[in-house]
């Protein structure tokens, strides 16, 4: 790649590409980290739901959005980050 195209891919990339920053564990509201930590030890989604009086829906939605800011996939990797970052 010659070098005026290579610098004008990366002032391209750096205007127009964003890279999502991590969020740290504890921009978690209190609920959010409760529902997580119950999900943690294993808990289903209707006890979560039946210990918290809250709706199934609403505890599937908080641990959609506890993932989403954790940018993970599934509970072991929301624990595993947890564990390395010492949030828990």
């Amino acid at each position: 790649m010659s070098p005026i195209i290579e610098r004008r891919t990366l002032r391209y990339m750096q205007e127009h590409c964003t890279v999502p920053k991590p969020v740290a564990g504890n921009s978690l509201t209190q609920k959010e980290k409760e529902i997580l930590q119950l999900v943690i030890e294993g808990k289903t989604y209707q006890h979560i739901a039946n210990f918290l009086f809250i709706s199934l829906a609403t505890v599937k939605t908080e641990v959609y959005h506890i993932y989403e800011k954790l940018q993970v996939k599934n509970k072991m990797a929301a624990a595993r980050l947890l564990k390395e970052k010492r949030w828990i």
